[in-house]
């Protein structure tokens, strides 16, 4: 269990950089937009999820896991390089204010990581790693964007910092699961 709540802390690092972004820019993140994408999280999780499963009573365990580590390593080589590449900021119309289109589109872009981590975990306890992911990516969002609004004065290397720890954490995890 404490393995999941890690993993979901680690997965959700680009919700609290998008928040700390999203607070220093003074742009709006309405409950109702941080509650779908938490639940957009956690329903794409759930579905990666239960096709890792699938996945797991067709196939050998050695070719799921190979897959599954494949896949974190991966996303771990995807988060790194955007860390250093230009981050879409998804208030596509400059509103400042996520409305629901934008809200869609940065869900699935907060998702990826984690559906990717849901298929490749096989979790005994259905349901439980996905909800982990909803609450943290909505308790990180949040704070995010509260802290952000008061340190407007930070530079967006901190938002850097946590793609860089989030990236080389998922890859140290792909390496961990193809050793073990």
């Amino acid at each position: 269990m404490v393995v999941f709540l890690l993993l979901a802390v680690v997965l959700n690092f680009d919700a609290l950089s998008i928040g700390l972004s999203y607070g220093m820019r003074g742009i709006r993140l309405p409950l109702f937009s941080l509650l779908f994408l938490s639940a957009s999280s956690v329903v794409y999780a759930v579905l990666a999820e239960a096709a890792g499963h699938l996945f797991l009573q067709q196939f050998p365990t050695t070719l799921v896991s190979l897959i599954g580590a494949s896949v974190l390593l991966v996303i771990g080589i995807l988060t790194l390089h955007s860390a250093f590449g230009d981050n879409t900021d998804y208030d596509f119309d400059r509103s400042n204010s996520i409305n629901f289109a934008e809200g869609a589109a940065l869900a699935l872009a907060l998702s990826l990581d984690a559906v990717g981590t849901a298929f490749s975990l096989n979790a005994e306890v259905p349901f439980v790693f996905p909800c982990l992911i909803g609450l943290c990516q909505f308790l990180f969002l949040l704070i995010g964007k509260k802290a952000g609004a008061h340190l407007a004065s930070v530079t967006e290397c901190s938002a850097c910092a946590l793609h860089l720890i989030s990236g080389v954490i998922l890859i140290f995890l792909a390496f961990m699961r193809l050793l073990l």
